[in-house]
């Protein structure tokens, strides 16, 4: 149960209301997420509107609506709600204008899934260079990096970005780069498989050991002012991060890179202290 609860959570749908609907019947719950997947309301609502079809068009929303909303959809049941009553009027051409809205909402799952399927490849690269040291893993850090910045593109709204906001993405997105590949040798951190990696513990990483998730919740959080990125979407990729960094921290970077364990000793794992803050001024 807390597995389903937690997929509704980092969703920002409503599990206590869904799981309510079917008595509390979890595995009921499973089919119809199941049969919700395999129904093809939202192809046809799409290509109704393809085709200004607003009748067509309706009974797809009609559908959807009722459904997401039993289901405790939140997101998607309230773009259809929008878009079902121009469709129920007729009006095929105002029905287009939340189109948008309908199809991220929708899309917001599998667009998730992927997103935390890039974590758990950047831990599987973290597993391979601790304990198996095979080469063709290295690509698994990479990838999911990729993976996850697309999943992310995937869901920014375009329509009405914030320039101040943007600014402020686009700031927090060049530290983090630095922080992550500028800062220290790319082929000692992300290349090099024999015993030589050492920590590195300048700059940022004088201050705390993993700079990069502070850096990280700040430009998810800013993308939210400056493209619309669902808070869900921030909060549970935020949340991925700092488990991938406990993860990193407590038993694989121990092993894979030499004298880590003495600067856990000198060095807080995520708040900077005010003593190492004072230090890194006088340098």
């Amino acid at each position: 149960m807390a597995e389903l609860r937690f997929a509704y959570a980092a969703r920002g749908y409503d599990y206590a209301g869904a799981i309510e609907r079917v008595a509390g019947d979890e595995e009921l719950l499973h089919s119809l997420l199941d049969m919700f997947a395999a129904d093809e309301s939202f192809l046809k609502l799409m290509s109704a509107l393809d085709a200004h079809d607003a009748l067509e068009g309706f009974h797809a929303a009609h559908s959807l609506k009722g459904s997401s909303g039993m289901l405790g959809m939140t997101g998607l049941y309230e773009a259809m709600k929008l878009i079902t009553e121009p469709l129920r009027s007729g009006d095929a051409e105002k029905a287009l204008q939340y189109r948008a809205e309908v199809e991220r909402e929708y899309d917001r799952m599998p667009v998730m899934l992927i997103g935390a399927a890039a974590f758990l490849l950047m831990l599987l690269g973290d597993v391979n260079d601790a304990v198996w040291h095979k080469g063709a893993l290295r690509l698994c850090f990479p990838i999911g990096f990729v993976l996850l910045a697309a999943a992310t593109a995937l869901r920014l709204d375009h329509s009405g970005i914030d320039a101040a906001w943007c600014a402020v993405s686009g700031a927090f997105l060049l530290v983090l780069l630095y922080v992550l590949f500028g800062s220290f040798s790319v082929k000692d951190a992300y290349v090099r498989q024999d015993s030589g990696r050492r920590v590195y513990d300048k700059g940022f990483y004088a201050l705390c050991r993993h700079p990069g998730v502070l850096f990280f919740a700040g430009l998810y959080a800013s993308l939210h002012y400056a493209f619309a990125l669902p808070w869900p979407d921030a909060a549970l990729y935020s949340a991925l991060n700092l488990l991938l960094a406990s993860a990193e921290d407590k038993w694989f970077f121990p092993r894979s890179i030499g004298g880590y364990d003495e600067y856990k000793k000198r060095v807080p794992f995520l708040i900077p202290t005010s003593a190492g803050i004072k230090e890194i001024f006088k340098k």
